[in-house]
């Protein structure tokens, strides 16, 4: 049993059945007047399929000037039968809209008047199912007295039919399908009603169903259909990939695709050919408004000229200026030869493998562009291009023409006669050549499979492609006087270099070769000059892979994205190091006596100091080292630092409780946050600390001013610092053990905010000399400063 789909909410109540005629609010209010809506749908009588019949339930709804839905101006006609009368009271001089649905009363649609939305629920749907026809229709009006309104519905859906001439050569050949079926990709599933829009995109299949009786009238003449379905689609012309399959008794299946369908709301598409028995030329009319006279099969179809060739290069042959050949989803093992002054496109519908293009024609040049096509080398074994040597097999191969190619793929097989992908030869005229956003590989990674070998009068763009081929060289390139050659934003790996320029057995002369912005993989180098034939060669704003996680930028940086990247930066003598974002683990490198510079160059750029034991890490041994712009985080806990070393922090982040050791350490802007743990840093053996316009954040107690390993004069400043606790019983921000040194420890503070609660500077509880070694000045005034309790 179906399920109905309407859904009304509150109106349910307030509707009003009838069969023909609807007369709702007749007693009214004064200056009402009476409006009649008089409801027709199109019928087709001499046509069963979409005469209109199944649609037996009409649903309206009113709306106010207001755009404020009317309920008791709302209601039904059950039994609906193509047309109506619906009476109602409105007020004269206002203006209304309506909104009318008509459709059968168990089709999976569920209307939303407040929303003034149609839904489709293609759950369980199946071809040929008539019930699935529907009207609607929204009216605008001002009323100005009693008056009539002619309303005419129209489809929402388009109509896909699929008909075949062949039913009887098919039986004769024991093959007589009785159930058909259709998927249709990337299509709508709500409409608007109020401005017929559609939205939601799903591929749907329209499951298999009994092919409707040869009774039903076929659009097209001497047809019978295989399939019909309806597809909620906009109300201008759109083009859709489908899918049909037929099945005889025996469930075996025939698939077929066809690709960039056109529809359109309120059309009729026809598909149709002997699709049993030879399912390649199949022709594609685009019928309007349901009863207009078919266009004799030239409406924006699938197809050169809306047909579909037997092969294509009979499409090609037969192709006029400025004609995209849409090419079916599938592999195919033609070299494809376009000559003779040829201006098309070549576009792939799905995923499309040709063996290859030929153009050897360059007193006549082609303007060829490609799309979205695999070219596979290995799909033939017959070579075809003369070149340097009779009849190798490139992937492209080109005298003349202007080519161009988007989106592409090219799998060179690597064995001999194959390993190339493009192939250019000398010429009287010019060749264009533009690849942009192509793929090009050895087929299972063969050693000798190069991308290009281009030799002759030839201009080209290659931009944003990717090589991952493994010969020596990726691509050669060797010209003629004032020739250029573009390579910008791709991406190389594998090959040694790049793009190898010259020949000594066909040499060029004075032509340019122009590598910027390249990323180059590890190893691989720009361009290498085989043969010295005055190129000029501009190199600029390539990114070199040195080792994983670590490229050379187009500024010449080192930029490390992972902590072996930062290892291999430094082992390779870096001395600035720029980092993106990650964790970089400070136990799983060294930098002994090192004067660097790491920079993060993205936000969470962290370094993580994670060691046990009462000794912090020694990765600085010795070292000179300014961190910008990085997140330095320890595990929290006594003695995590970078021990040994003279450091410099820029707009740095410190999490948890951190140490500093030997030498000077200065803070530039950093910030602060001790977490759980009791201070943010200890100077712990420090010579001098000095902290420029910080910020503090912690619980009882900020800087521990402390010494080990007999430091004799310490010296701590903080200039233009904050210092914040929440903390009523924090006992201050700078605690002085000042018995620790030998000699003296001197406490500057200028320009600081002190914190709400605590001293700004105290003696420690544990200063035996109960500060007598400490000098604290304030803002240029030596100031005594408290001893607070342990």
């Amino acid at each position: 049993m179906k399920t109905k789909h309407y859904l009304f909410g509150a109106l349910a109540a307030m509707m009003l059945m009838t069969s023909c005629q609807d007369d709702t609010a007749l007693l009214g209010n004064e200056g009402e007047v009476m409006v009649s809506f008089n409801l027709e749908t199109p019928q087709i009588a001499t046509r069963a399929f979409s005469d209109g019949s199944v649609a037996n339930l009409l649903q309206y709804a009113v709306y106010d000037q207001n755009d404020e839905l009317l309920p008791t101006h709302s209601g039904t006609v059950s039994n609906f039968t193509g047309s109506a009368t619906i009476n109602l009271k409105l007020s004269s001089g206002n203006s209304y809209s309506a909104i009318f649905w008509a459709a059968n009363e168990n089709a999976p649609y569920t209307v939303n008047f407040t929303d003034k939305t149609m839904t489709v629920n293609y759950t369980n749907a199946v071809s040929n199912d008539e019930t699935r026809d529907a009207f609607y229709k929204y009216q605008e009006f001002t009323v100005e007295g009693n008056q009539t309104v002619s309303v005419e519905l129209k489809r929402p859906f388009a109509q896909l039919n699929i008909g075949t001439n062949d039913f009887d050569e098919a039986t004769d050949a024991s093959y007589a399908p009785t159930q058909s079926a259709v998927t249709v990709k990337e299509i709508a599933n709500t409409l608007n009603l109020c401005d017929g829009t559609v939205s939601g995109e799903q591929d749907v299949t329209f499951g298999y169903n009994a092919i409707p009786s040869s009774s039903e009238d076929f659009p097209v003449g001497n047809y019978e259909y295989l399939a019909m379905n309806y597809v909620l689609v906009g109300s201008e012309k759109e083009v859709h990939d489908i899918v049909y399959m037929y099945r005889d008794n025996n469930n075996l299946e025939q698939t077929n695709t066809v690709g960039s369908v056109p529809m359109q709301r309120n059309y009729r598409t026809n598909i149709y050919g002997s699709l049993l028995t030879n399912n390649i030329n199949v022709t594609v009319d685009l019928e309007p408004d349901y009863d207009a006279e078919i266009n004799n099969g030239t409406t924006q179809a699938a197809g050169i000229n809306e047909t579909f060739y037997a092969t294509i290069q009979e499409a090609i042959n037969a192709a006029k200026a400025g004609d995209v050949i849409k090419v079916a989803e599938g592999s195919y093992t033609e070299i494809l030869n376009v000559t003779g002054g040829k201006n098309i496109t070549i576009e792939a519908v799905g995923k499309v493998a040709i063996a290859g293009l030929d153009h050897q024609s360059n007193g006549t040049p082609s303007t060829i562009k490609v799309k979205g096509i695999t070219f596979d080398n290995s799909l033939t074994t017959a070579g075809w291009f003369t070149g340097t040597s009779q009849n190798i097999t490139p992937c492209v191969g080109a005298w003349g023409g202007n080519i161009s190619f988007e989106d592409c793929k090219f799998i060179v097989d690597g064995n001999t006669g194959k390993e190339t992908g493009v192939m250019t030869w000398w010429t009287t005229n010019t060749i264009e050549l533009s690849f942009d956003n192509c793929t090009f590989e050895g087929k299972n990674n063969h050693a000798n499979a190069r991308a290009m070998q281009i030799y002759g009068n030839v201009n080209m763009k290659v931009n944003n492609c990717t090589f991952n081929t493994y010969k020596d060289y990726t691509l050669k390139y060797v010209a003629q006087d004032g020739n250029v050659a573009d390579f910008t934003n791709n991406t190389v790996n594998n090959s040694e270099n790049f793009v190898e320029l010259g020949s000594s057995t066909y040499p060029g002369n004075n032509y340019t070769a122009n590598i910027i912005g390249n990323t180059l993989g590890e190893g691989v180098n720009t361009h290498v000059i085989a043969n010295v034939e005055n190129q000029i060669v501009n190199c600029s704003g390539n990114v070199q892979v040195i080792a994983d996680g670590l490229i050379i930028d187009a500024n010449g940086n080192y930029v490390a994205s992972n902590v072996n990247g930062l290892k291999a930066a430094i082992a390779a003598g870096a001395t600035t190091i720029n980092l993106t974002a990650n964790t970089y683990n400070a136990t799983s490198f060294d930098a002994d006596g090192k004067t660097l510079t790491l920079r993060g160059v993205d936000e969470n750029v962290i370094l993580n100091i994670n060691q046990n034991g009462n000794e912090a890490l020694g990765t600085f041994d010795g070292s000179k080292v300014t961190f910008e712009n990085i997140t330095i985080k320890t595990p929290g806990g006594n003695y995590k630092g970078f021990a040994r070393m003279q450091g410099t922090y820029n707009n740095c982040k410190f999490e948890n409780l951190y140490f500093t050791f030997k030498g000077k350490h200065e803070f530039n802007a950093c910030s602060f946050n001790a977490g759980s743990q009791e201070h943010c840093l200890w100077t712990y053996g420090a010579d001098e600390v000095v902290f420029n316009d910080c910020e503090f954040n912690y619980n009882d107690r900020c800087i521990n001013v402390y010494t080990t390993g007999g430091v004799a004069e310490g010296v701590l400043t903080c200039n233009d610092c904050t210092f914040s606790t929440s903390n009523a019983s924090s006992k201050g921000a700078v605690e002085i053990n000042s018995g620790s040194f030998s000699t003296s420890i001197a406490v500057n503070m200028n320009d600081c905010t002190a914190p709400a609660h605590g001293e700004m500077v105290f003696i420690s509880g544990w200063d035996s000399t109960n500060g007598a070694k400490a000098t604290v000045t304030i803002d240029g005034v030596v100031t005594t400063v408290p001893q607070l309790a342990k």
